[in-house]
C-alpha cells in the first residue's frame, strides 16, 4: 500500500493509490512515453497539472486568468504546454487556484518521474 500526497481542496492530504485514482493523474495524458525524439517538457507537464487543478476545482480559464491578471489566451497556452510561464507569472496562477507554488512543482515533479520511471535508467550516474 503506497501513500502519495496530493492537493484537495487546497490541502495538502495522504492518499491510498490501491484505492483512490488521484484528481491530477487521471486528469493527466497517460500515453505519453519519454523518448530521444520526443522528450516531455515541464511547460507540457505544468500545464497539464495546473488544468487538473483548475479542472478539479470546476473553475473556467475566464476565472482563473482574471484572479491571475493574466490573459485568458496566455492562460490557454500555459495549461496547453505552448507557453514557458515566468515564476511571477506561476505564483500568480497558484495563488488563483488557492495552491502553494511548491506542491504544484511537486506534482509536476511526480509526474515527471513516473514519466521518466516508464523509460530506461541509462542515464543515471552512480555516486
Amino acid at each position: 500500500m503506497r501513500l502519495v500526497d496530493t492537493v484537495v481542496g487546497g490541502e495538502l492530504v495522504g492518499m491510498n493509490t490501491n484505492k483512490v485514482v488521484l484528481i491530477a493523474e487521471s486528469c493527466l495524458r497517460s500515453d505519453r512515453r519519454m523518448s530521444v525524439n520526443s522528450p516531455v517538457l515541464f511547460r507540457e507537464q505544468l500545464g497539464e497539472v495546473l488544468r487538473a487543478q483548475r479542472t478539479a476545482q470546476s473553475r473556467t480559464l475566464r476565472d482563473v486568468a482574471a484572479e491571475a491578471n493574466v490573459s485568458l489566451g496566455y492562460l490557454s497556452e500555459v495549461e496547453r504546454g505552448q507557453k514557458e510561464a515566468s515564476s511571477e507569472l506561476l505564483d500568480s496562477i497558484c495563488v488563483a487556484l488557492g495552491l502553494p507554488l511548491w506542491q504544484v512543482l511537486r506534482l509536476v515533479a511526480r509526474e515527471l518521474a513516473l514519466v521518466g520511471s516508464d523509460s530506461d535508467s541509462d542515464w543515471m550516474v552512480a555516486a
